[in-house]
């Protein structure tokens, strides 16, 4: 009995001026057998729907030109050498007549031009056989953002989606790796808000302390991943952004187990994120350090998601950005401003301008006024009265640190049981981090 041979998932990446792109291997259409078509090297190509508008060259440069204001990964080389789709063409409608300036321009560009009957989003593709295929830029991480960079499981592929379940993969063949060249992300083209999907082709980082079906989960330490490997679930906050629309393009670095390793000294299993501000030469602190750089340095990554605490907000301030609590539509927005004058103003001038600037900013949009706080007056007249001679800070002192070391310690109880079961030898843990267990 003859086995079938089972066909290998394969990537293939060109370059189109001075732009790189990963095909994406899911099959947007075949095209007819009578098209001139290319035999193996991949050809670019353009959509673009008429609607009722005639052929006309002015049309065809207008759109051009939108696409290059509203997209990163179309340029002008998608229009040379390719072909260019004119969609909405039934069947029944004959071959239009091109005017005589379009024709010259589609022979001195060497473009083929197709009249066809299909629906697809507008924007950059590539044709390679008689197969139409989504274009994705690949963008260098150049400041080390990311852990891994991941694409979605397209059917046919060697880890098909389970049941609804959308599955991802590793763009790049390590699980937890320092050597993310580069990251693929789709046209902006190929995706039109909706009012059940709001955040549909909004692109997303995921910290690495989120799960993502398909992808391995590093937590920032090498034992952690090798034990746990690839999740079978998404993170349920992830899932939902997901189904509203957004493009998961990878997930960022951070410090071990989402602790506090300061870079670069404290960093062991990782090369840490460079900070895109200042020299390029700042700390990114830790531990959403990744998430930071991504959001601070890539202007093609629209949202990074992290965890708070000051592990986030610490290299946000680092990385001049701006945190927010969550990442959710149709939000009740807030009816009292809390400006605490503990740590407000800040001794620095420049840095107290920007910060009553964009108070003020706030409080036009929101329609609110700001009310000053100090917790530390409040703490003098309401504490309990055995404390009222206790300062705040003497209170407090230590308490939520401890608390927080107790929790994330006792937190991997299960990895520091389960990895010398299963390896015979313990996990090796930073320095910095193994302090604080």
């Amino acid at each position: 009995m003859t086995v079938p041979l089972q066909p290998l998932a394969q990537r293939q990446s060109v370059q189109l001026g001075s732009n790189s792109y990963l095909i994406r291997s899911r099959v947007e259409y075949e095209l007819p057998l009578e098209a001139p078509l290319p035999v193996s090297s991949p050809a670019p190509a353009v959509v673009v729907s008429l609607a009722d508008a005639p052929i006309s060259l002015r049309l065809i440069k207008n759109t051009f030109s939108r696409f290059e204001a509203e997209d990163d990964v179309f340029n002008e080389h998608f229009t040379t050498g390719g072909f260019l789709i004119l969609q909405n063409f039934s069947k029944q409608q004959p071959s239009p007549v091109l005017p005589g300036d379009v024709t010259d321009y589609l022979n001195a560009t060497s473009t083929t031009i197709l009249t066809l009957d299909i629906s697809l989003p507008e924007g950059p593709y590539f044709v390679l056989g008689q197969r139409l295929h989504q274009a994705w830029r690949l963008y260098r991480d150049s400041l080390s953002a990311f852990a891994t960079a991941v694409l979605p499981v397209d059917e046919g592929e060697s880890e098909n989606a389970v049941g609804s379940i959308p599955r991802y993969q590793h763009f790049h063949d390590a699980d937890l790796t320092d050597s993310t060249s580069s990251v693929p992300v789709p046209s902006r083209l190929y995706y039109k808000k909706t009012t059940a999907k709001p955040l549909t082709g909004v692109r997303v980082t995921i910290k690495d302390n989120m799960h993502l079906a398909g992808v391995t989960t590093g937590l920032g330490n090498r034992a952690y991943a090798a034990l746990y490997g690839k999740k079978e679930a998404t993170s349920e906050y992830v899932q939902s952004i997901i189904e509203k629309g957004a493009i998961i393009v990878g997930k960022t670095k951070l410090s071990a187990f989402a602790g506090s390793e300061i870079p670069p000294n404290q960093c062991i299993d990782y090369f840490p994120p460079w900070n895109p501000r200042g020299d390029g030469y700042q700390g990114p602190s830790g531990s959403s350090s990744g998430a930071a750089a991504s959001a601070a340095g890539y202007p093609w990554v629209d949202v990074a998601l992290c965890t708070d605490r000051l592990l986030a907000r610490t290299p946000a301030q680092l990385q001049n950005l701006l945190t927010a609590a969550g990442f959710k539509t149709g939000i009740n927005m807030p009816n009292k401003l809390i400006y605490p004058t503990d740590w407000y103003p800040v001794a620095n001038e420049g840095q107290q301008r920007m910060n009553e600037a964009f108070l003020h900013a706030l409080e036009n949009y929101l329609g609110i006024k700001h009310t000053e706080l100090s917790l530390r007056e409040e703490w003098s007249r309401t504490a309990p009265e055995d404390f009222r001679n206790v300062s705040l800070d003497d209170f407090l002192d230590m308490s939520a640190i401890t608390v927080n070391a107790y929790y994330v310690y006792h937190t991997f109880d299960d990895f520091r049981r389960e990895y010398p079961a299963h390896f015979g030898k313990q996990p090796y843990v930073s320095p910095a981090h193994r302090a604080r267990w």
